[in-house]
This record gives C-alpha cells, structure tokens and sequence, in this order.
C-alpha cells in the first residue's frame, strides 16, 4: 500500500513541470485570454488602470486608448477580433483588431445596457435596456431594437435565449422570434436567488445558501446544497467544478450528484480545470494547489507556488495556466505556469 501511495504522489508532483515565469509585469487588475488564445488583454495600475494587449506568442504588450477603472473586465466577440472593456455588465470601452493594433471604436448611438453575446452570430451583442432588446452589429457598428424587454427582477441571455426571473418563476424566450411565447421552465423555491455566473452551456441561480444550475441546452435544472458563484465547465468532462468562497464541488451534469472535493478554513480565490480532467488547480491567498479528484480519500493536494498573494484570474491554454498575483517584492504581473 505504501508503494502505490508513494507513487501516485510522485505522479502528481510531475504536474508541475517549471517555475512560473512572468509574462506581463505589474499590479494587474484584470485578465482574460482570447478564444483563439493568441491574445491576452489585461489592466494595469499605473498613474491609473491602463488598458493593454499582449500577444501571447511573441510576448509584446501594445497599451490600448482608455483608462479601466477597479472592476473592469474583458469579454472577446467574433471569435477575438473585438475586444470589450466591461464594467458591470455594460460595454464601457470596445476595441476593433486591425493588422497587429487594437483600434478604439466610437461608442455614439450604442444603448446603454448589459450585454451579452449572442451565439448564432459571433458578430451580433445583445443589450438589455429599458426601452427594449437591442442588437449590436459589429460588422456595420449599427443597433437595432428587437423587442420589447418582459418586467422581470434579472435577466440573462445565454444560447439566444432571454432567462429571467419573473415571481418565483423562471422563464425564457425566444426573442428573435416575434410569434414565440413566454414559456416557464420551473418554480424557484429559493429565498431571493439572483443569477451568478455562466459558462457557454449554464447558468446559476444562487443565494448565499443554496443554488441550481441550468443546463441551457436541455432546459433540465440541478438543485445544488451549497452557495454558487463561479462553474467551471469542461466539455469533455462529465462533471461541473462549482465554487464560492470555501468550498470546491464537482456536480454531475446527468441527474445532478453532488460531491464535495474540499472546504477550506480560507477564502478560495479562483478554480480551473486540469487538462487531464483528474484534478483541479485552485488558489488561495497565498498559494496555489493542484487537487486530485479521486474519490479516494484524503485526496491528495500538491501546493505548486507561495505568494505574497494570489490575485486570480485563473486561465489555462492546453499546458500553460495564467495567473495574476505577486511571488515577491520584486515579481508581480501575469504568471505563466506549465502544468
């Protein structure tokens, strides 16, 4: 027993195959990287939030026009050609790739509104206002009002479908189709759920106690015992990762098992996937671990790097996982990290 124990954690040791290197220098503020993963946009804090675009090949930053402010995030329409600064929700700054610059484009005309991306059309976002559901075309940089916008507590709109929470009900619809009805999907028992985060297949309902998870393709929901506010989602795997402050489950996209892979005595900062889909690698204050997800009990946890803090941001590209955070007084910035 003691060999085969010994070798699994030699196995799990090999998980990390070189120190973490910085990639972009800096207190950063904000990451994300592109669909085609040439591309890294991230902010930074200088005399003030700085916008800028790494190409993750060559390794050169291009500073971008506009000043992000704290809770600035990025978001990448038509497959990494457009690049969106948001700020809670709605577009506050929209850049155009154009040979190796990343050009600003004129808001003016553009409604005010959260937005989402629309799946049929990597060109088209939608904007929720109050005057109505809008399209943005990129292509021609022109809206148009497509419908009216029910009265709903939140709303979101994932597979071209508008979700919201109407009473205790939630419900979606068919937008674009001008003769499509409301439908309900289910009663909501949760006590003032708000919706939480999203993947490109599922979305969260969630309080500070319990959840559900929507599989938006199947229209099918899964009731969770625990607090949601990120999913991780692997295509090839059979599971969801979902996270809040302590804890790390893994909940089954058919019929909806539920398994608790760790809670921490500490605020759990980030989560991803391993490639392997045998474990996941998550972040604390200040370290960062790699957990396998064996039901063998313990499961074993490898720390792969102390921080002086770990800022988040947690992205992986085939080998390479992407992290912000500071290893010492003199490395803060993006880390790449071979695993």
């Amino acid at each position: 027993v003691q060999s085969r124990l010994t070798t699994f954690i030699n196995e799990l040791a090999l998980l990390k195959k070189s120190p973490p290197t910085i990639f972009a220098p800096g207190i950063i503020t904000a990451q994300s990287i592109s669909p085609d993963k040439k591309y890294i946009a991230y902010a930074k804090k200088e005399k003030s939030n700085e916008l800028y675009v790494l190409d993750a090949a060559s390794g050169e930053a291009q500073k971008i026009s506009g000043i992000a402010a704290d809770d600035t995030a990025f978001v990448w329409p038509a497959g990494g050609n457009w690049l969106v600064a948001e700020k809670r929700g709605q577009i506050a700054q929209l850049f155009r790739k154009g040979g190796k610059n990343w050009n600003p484009v004129s808001l003016t005309g553009l409604p005010l509104g959260k937005f989402f991306l629309s799946e049929k059309n990597p060109d088209i976002i939608y904007i929720l206002t109050p005057s109505g559901i809008y399209s943005f075309d990129l292509s021609s940089l022109k809206s148009k009002r497509l419908n009216t916008l029910p009265l709903a507590r939140d709303y979101i709109i994932l597979k071209d479908k508008l979700w919201f929470l109407s009473g205790e009900n939630l419900k979606f619809w068919d937008f674009l189709n001008t003769k499509a009805a409301i439908e309900t999907l289910q009663k909501i028992s949760i006590v003032n759920p708000k919706f939480t985060a999203r993947t490109a297949n599922y979305f969260s309902l969630s309080n500070n106690y319990e959840g559900i998870i929507v599989d938006a393709d199947r229209r099918s929901v899964l009731s969770v015992t625990t607090q949601i506010k990120n999913i991780v989602e692997n295509p090839a795997a059979n599971h969801l990762l979902i996270a809040n402050d302590n804890e790390i489950w893994l909940i089954e996209k058919n019929g909806g098992g539920q398994e608790l892979v760790t809670r921490l005595g500490e605020p759990i900062i980030d989560a991803a996937w391993h490639q392997s889909k045998q474990h996941v690698i998550f972040g604390t204050r200040k370290e960062l671990w790699a957990m396998e997800l064996d039901r063998r009990e313990p499961r074993n946890k490898y720390n792969l790097i102390k921080l002086q803090n770990f800022g988040g941001h947690l992205q992986n590209d085939d080998d390479y996982f992407y992290f912000t955070g500071k290893i010492s007084e003199k490395e803060e910035g993006i880390f790449k990290l071979e695993i």
